[in-house]
């Protein structure tokens, strides 16, 4: 039972970093070194920081880590 909790805990880790780096590069990708325009007076890119979370937050609600779906 550790064992699967240290195995979504890692997963879990893994998901949040990869969608940190993908926000990352879009954000990059698009705006690059100047600053986007605004949407209701606020800066396109404040609006990525969260999206990381809730990436992680949307799997954890659809299951994506329920043991059924781990090969264990």
């Amino acid at each position: 039972m550790v064992c699967v909790r240290l195995w979504v805990a890692l997963l879990i880790l893994v998901d949040g970093s990869t969608a940190v780096v993908a926000t990352a590069t879009g954000t990059i990708v698009r705006f690059g070194d100047t600053t986007g325009p605004l949407l209701h007076g606020i800066r396109m890119e404040s609006w990525a920081p969260p999206f990381p979370a809730l990436w992680v937050g949307a799997m954890l609600l659809g299951g994506s880590y329920d043991r059924r779906w781990l090969a264990t």
